[in-house]
């Protein structure tokens, strides 16, 4: 039920925010793990917090609904880079190789814009603003690391000669 969701949904929030920081476009307590239980406690208590924050504020309805807008547009692109990748890289050593490339993605593709035509229009305006929130806080970030990182590479060519 709503329990398993939501802790799934916690559990991916978490990953996701762990593996940006290792990726650097997150500060670095985001990637800082338990000495114990090899958590990454900061990432799971900020998780927490702004999902309680949420869930507390906002209705149950339209979040449910934010949830699905975010879970399909997923599964979309997972799809879409499913065929990009066949097509790009033909040769690359997979995990797993999905069947039937590009039908089932395109398939795919096709039932979820479909279920997703069907969410209200609020559902819709909450989404574009969230994601540009979300596009706006990544650009600033990205930006600013990538200046700290070409003034580390500057730091780094002095030092070497």
């Amino acid at each position: 039920g709503i329990t398993t969701v939501i802790f799934v949904y916690l559990y991916a929030t978490v990953r996701v925010l762990f593996s940006m920081s290792r990726d650097r476009l997150l500060p670095k307590p985001f990637s800082v793990v338990h000495s114990h239980s090899q958590a990454p406690v900061f990432s799971t208590w900020i998780a927490g917090f702004t999902g309680a924050a949420i869930a507390g504020f906002i209705d149950l309805r339209v979040l449910s609904n934010l949830v699905n807008i975010g879970a399909l547009l997923t599964f979309v692109m997972v799809a879409l880079s499913v065929i990009v990748l066949r097509k790009t890289h033909p040769n690359l050593q997979r995990g797993f190789k999905a069947p039937l490339v590009p039908y089932l993605p395109i398939l795919t593709i096709a039932c979820c814009i479909f279920l997703m035509t069907r969410l209200a229009l609020e559902t819709w305006l909450y989404f574009c603003v969230w994601m540009m929130i979300g596009l706006s806080i990544y650009f600033i970030y990205r930006t600013k690391r990538k200046k700290d990182s070409y003034q580390e590479q500057a730091h780094m060519m002095k030092k070497a000669n």
